[in-house]
């Protein structure tokens, strides 16, 4: 797979200005650029080690094979809500593979709706993401993740991602939230420990508030 040019190319300033996490950017950028060191890559430039995909053990770990050819990769494209498959994905070169996330391939009449364009980039960039982080707990924890799970946990990400691109903040806090005196004659006891598993080890602090009429008695 080629790598792509970069001179004279504005499809590295579409893809800063995606929305989408710096992290995610900054793969897609290694990514695009030919870099990411799969074991072929590695392979292919020291000399010595095994080309195999970690994923499949089939294949020489090639960007495209890991990608969009290997089994896992291939259930991860398929399996989720989207269901796309990606032996229909046209990708010859790792430019290709970036200008898949900046300009997603679209139905005719639907080049006009932002949003679409936007959950599509997110749902590309993430997925190849998510195959690589697989890819590296094969590699250095000598765990294939099962589908079920990795599907699971990319559908989270991509909800929390469009979450934030539709304004929603799960971690805000609410208006009307505040705090008042609990009713009256309500006992209210603070205490600091420290634990380590189901043993107490030390009690620092133990403090008891009785509430009467709005007012703490102390």
């Amino acid at each position: 797979m080629e790598h792509p040019h970069i001179s004279g190319s504005n499809i590295w300033s579409k893809l800063w200005k995606l929305n989408l996490h710096e992290r995610s950017k900054m793969f897609i950028w290694r990514l695009g650029s030919g870099v990411l060191p799969t074991n072929l890559n590695f392979f292919l430039r020291v000399g010595h080690g095994n080309p195999k995909c970690p994923l499949c053990l089939t294949e020489d770990e090639s960007i495209e094979h890991l990608f969009f050819k290997c089994n896992f990769a291939r259930a991860m494209w398929f399996g989720l809500s989207w269901a796309l498959r990606p032996d229909l994905i046209n990708v010859a070169s790792c430019s290709d593979i970036v200008e898949l996330v900046v300009n997603p391939p679209m139905r005719p009449g639907e080049n006009s709706c932002k949003s679409l364009k936007q959950r599509l980039s997110i749902h590309f960039a993430l997925t190849l993401e998510h195959i690589w982080t697989c890819r590296n707990k094969a590699v250095f924890k000598g765990q294939v993740e099962s589908l079920s799970l990795s599907l699971k946990s990319l559908e989270l990400r991509m909800a929390e991602h469009l979450s934030q691109l539709n304004g929603i903040d799960n971690n805000a806090v609410p208006d009307n939230l505040f705090w008042m005196a609990p009713p009256a004659d309500v006992t209210k006891l603070n205490t600091d420990v420290a634990m380590r598993g189901n043993r107490v080890y030390h009690c620092c602090n133990s403090q008891r508030r009785v509430w009467r009429c709005g007012e703490s008695l102390g």
